[in-house]
């Protein structure tokens, strides 16, 4: 997801200093876990264990049924995201990838997709940053 993600928009320029922070260790466990454990769990628990099932049941059109939950995705993370298409390009990326992953699998397991969900978190809040911040 991380390199799905993030090649492109380094590719078209974007600047990533702005999110750069010094190292500190106990925000990094404190993120980590949260990444993991919180929004990891809770967003796929909710999204695509729930409301992506849901919709499977409703429309039965499976890319219905993403786009959909790609719009809830967007509509909840709306506070936190960049409102310009690196923004809408993240979590078009992320909600096709852990659609497509849940979609393909056999067993609906859940928990790759928070495992990869909390990974993805952790690098994007946590280690870019502090990565940035070295360079820098």
């Amino acid at each position: 997801m991380f390199i799905a993600q993030q090649i492109p928009l380094l590719m078209m320029g974007v600047d990533y200093s702005i999110f750069s922070m010094e190292p500190d260790l106990s925000y990094i466990l404190t993120t980590t876990l949260y990444c993991f454990f919180c929004v990891g769990f809770a967003e796929e628990l909710i999204f695509r264990g729930f409301l992506f099932e849901k919709t499977l049941e409703i429309c039965r059109v499976k890319w219905l049924a993403i786009v959909i939950n790609m719009i809830l995705f967007y509509a909840i993370h709306w506070a936190s995201l960049p409102h310009d298409f690196g923004g809408l390009y993240s979590i078009a990326v992320n909600t096709l990838i852990l659609c497509g992953y849940y979609l393909l699998r056999k067993e609906k397991v859940l928990i790759p997709l928070m495992v990869g969900h909390g990974f993805y978190d952790t690098l994007t809040s946590v280690i870019l940053p502090v990565f940035i911040d070295i360079v820098k």
